[in-house]
């Protein structure tokens, strides 16, 4: 089990949404009945066992960081639905997308985020809703091949720094700028809350293939020096 991180660390966990029945079993295990409620109401049978795996490691892993009962932990939603722990012993974030479930904890504000392995998606339709006119010129300077990569780098980036916000739907993506590059250190402009760029910071996270993921943290109390990605065992 990971340990607690420090105050200038965040931890990120990164686990395959396929497990086997026993793991499944494991997770759900300590699900109270409004998740199991929700889990249920998902029609196809993937997605009822993603469901159940992303809520199940959050307990598991929150649990095992504050040495509590998984059963024990108690969420609540913030103004704009964004969970947290009751008690706020620690912060964390949640993102999954097909396969793969992202969590961050940290002794701060944060937003992470995962995107892709979908064959089906259209960068170039999807562009006008999700960049700024700069951002999709950028963008069309990608050949076909990197075009999609540089698409989801750039949505996950908005997407991580959206949820640091809590704002939820009520900030468009298209609002703000963010680079496209691969550069590790990610250009954050946004027109909407101008100080807010100064006060946050984003980075990359490691991803699978045809995949990318962001992470968004808010700089106070201390510098972040160190992010710590897990791979779950099973």
């Amino acid at each position: 089990m990971p340990l607690l991180p420090a105050s200038d660390e965040v931890l990120v966990l990164r686990r395959s949404l396929v497990v086997d029945d026993l793991t499944l079993a494991r997770l759900s295990a300590p699900l109270d009945d409004a998740e199991h409620a929700r889990v249920a109401r998902y029609v196809f049978a993937h997605d009822r066992r993603s469901a159940a795996v992303s809520r199940g490691s959050l307990r598991e892993l929150l649990a095992g960081l504050l040495d509590l009962d998984p059963r024990a932990l108690r969420f609540e939603l913030g103004p704009q639905g964004k969970p947290s722990l009751v008690g706020g012993a620690v912060e964390f974030n949640v993102s999954h997308t097909g396969s793969w479930l992202y969590i961050a904890v940290a002794h701060r504000t944060l937003g992470v985020d995962v995107e892709g392995g979908s064959r089906t998606l259209d960068a170039d339709e999807l562009a006008p809703s999700v960049f700024t006119p700069g951002e999709r010129a950028e963008l069309s300077r990608y050949d076909d091949g990197a075009r999609m990569l540089a698409f989801l780098r750039g949505w996950t980036r908005k997407e991580a720094y959206v949820k640091v916000l809590g704002t939820g739907l009520s900030m468009p993506l298209a609002h703000f700028s963010v680079s496209l590059g691969t550069a590790r250190a990610v250009e954050l402009v946004t027109h909407v809350r101008p100080a807010a760029a100064d006060v946050h910071e984003l980075c990359d996270l490691p991803a699978p293939p045809d995949h990318a993921a962001a992470l968004a943290w808010e700089r106070a109390p201390v510098p972040v020096r160190r992010i710590v990605l897990v791979d779950a065992a099973a």
